[in-house]
C-alpha cells in the first residue's frame, strides 16, 4: 500500500493506444502492460470536461453485485486486471492518459510493497506476491487499485495547473540532475535527458487538458493541488519506525488515498453480501 512518489527512470510515458482492448492471455499477464479499453466517446466541449472531472473525483467505484460475483473465481492477477479496468471505466478515464497497468511478482527494492503509482512515468504497478497478496481477498485488491488510482487523480490535478506543473517540472529536473550525477553522466547528457523528459511531460499535460478543465491560480482547487505537490516534494515513506509510519498515513496524498481505499472496501463488501442473492 506504500506508494513511492518518484522513480529515477526516464522511460517515456505510455503512448496512446486507440485500438479496441484485447484480453491478455493469462500466460502473459505478469509481464504485459494493460491499457484501459476505450475513450468513451469523449469530446473537448467544456460540459464534457466538467463531466469527466466529476467522474474522476467520484469517491465510490460503480460496482455491482454481479461484478463481485464475476471476481469470485479469478486469480489475484486476474482480479487485479479486472479491478483496474472496472475502476478506469467508473472514473471515465480516457485511454490516452490512463496509467499503464503492470503486473509484477514483487518489488525487489521494497518486498512488502503491494501497489505503486509512479508519477514520473504514469505507471500503476501491482505486485502479485508481495505482502501476502496471494492470501488477501478480492476486496483488498479492489481497494488497493482504487488507492493507487487516487494518486493518479492527484497527479492529474497538479498537471491541470500551469503554475504548479512548472514547479513540478523543475522538481523533476532536479531529480534527473541528482540521478545523472550519481551515475556520472556528462553535463550534456543530463541536459539532454532533462529536455527529453520535459517534452514528454508537456505532451502528457496537453492530453490531460483535452479532457479536463485547467485549474486557475488562487482557487480552492489550486490550493488543494498545491498541497499535493508540496507533499510530493516532501514525501514520507513511513519506513523509519512507528512515528514515521504515522506521518505516512496522515500526509495529505496518502490520507486521501487511504480514505478512498477504505470506503471502497466497504463498497465491495456490501456488494459481496448482495451477490449471494443473485
Amino acid at each position: 500500500m506504500i506508494t513511492v512518489t518518484n522513480k529515477t527512470s526516464t522511460a517515456q510515458l505510455p503512448k496512446p493506444n486507440n485500438a479496441q482492448y484485447q484480453p491478455t492471455p493469462l500466460s502473459a499477464i505478469n509481464t504485459t502492460s494493460i491499457k484501459q479499453d476505450d475513450t468513451f466517446g469523449f469530446t473537448i466541449r467544456q460540459s464534457d470536461k466538467l463531466n469527466n472531472l466529476k467522474a474522476l473525483y467520484s469517491m465510490f467505484v460503480n460496482l455491482t453485485p454481479q461484478n463481485v460475483k464475476d471476481m469470485k473465481n479469478k486469480t489475484n492477477k486476474e482480479a487485479a486486471k479486472y479491478c483496474y479496468d472496472l475502476i478506469c471505466k467508473s472514473m471515465k478515464i480516457p485511454n490516452e492518459i490512463a496509467p499503464e497497468f503492470i503486473i509484477k511478482t514483487t518489488n525487489k527494492e521494497a518486498p512488502g510493497l503491494c501497489g505503486l503509482y509512479t508519477y514520473m512515468t504514469n505507471e500503476l504497478s501491482y505486485f502479485s506476491e508481495s505482502a501476502g497478496n496471494t492470501k488477501l481477498g478480492k476486496w483488498w485488491t479492489f481497494g488497493l487499485i482504487r488507492h493507487e488510482m487516487e494518486h493518479f487523480r492527484q497527479n492529474i490535478d497538479i498537471l491541470r495547473s500551469k503554475e504548479l506543473s512548472e514547479k513540478l517540472f523543475e522538481y523533476y529536473d532536479k531529480t534527473l540532475e541528482d540521478v545523472g550525477a550519481a551515475y556520472k553522466f556528462s553535463k550534456q547528457e543530463i541536459q539532454d535527458e532533462k529536455a527529453e523528459f520535459r517534452n514528454i511531460q508537456k505532451s502528457f499535460q496537453s492530453k490531460i487538458l483535452k479532457y479536463y478543465p485547467p485549474i486557475q491560480a488562487g482557487t480552492k482547487e489550486y490550493k488543494h493541488a498545491e498541497k499535493m505537490l508540496n507533499n510530493r516534494m516532501n514525501y514520507t515513506l513511513g519506513t523509519k519506525g512507528i512515528s514515521d509510519k504515522l506521518k505516512y498515513f496522515i500526509q495529505p496524498s496518502e490520507f486521501e488515498a487511504c480514505r478512498v481505499q477504505g470506503f471502497n472496501w466497504i463498497n465491495y463488501l456490501s456488494k459481496r453480501i448482495k451477490s449471494i442473492f443473485i
